[in-house]
């Protein structure tokens, strides 16, 4: 499998996550179960690329909390 260098995963949050980190295709599926790490306060999901068929996990953190009716 092909390592996704430290500027690839930049490139990737910067740009919000959304296409493959590995072919930079938009045609990603992601799980629908989030993996929760209460330990580390860290939440994972597993995503998988359509195109080049590639596996890779995106990581969130709780970064902040706003009331229902400023969303």
């Amino acid at each position: 499998m092909d390592e996704i260098t430290k500027e690839k995963v930049e490139q990737y949050i910067i740009a919000g996550g959304n296409y493959c980190p590995y072919c930079r295709s938009p045609e990603v599926e992601q799980e629908d179960m989030l993996i929760l790490d209460e330990e580390d306060t860290k939440v994972y999901r597993h995503m998988t690329c359509l195109i080049c068929i590639k596996d890779w996990t995106d990581v969130y953190f709780l970064t902040d909390v706003c009331a229902m009716t400023e969303i």
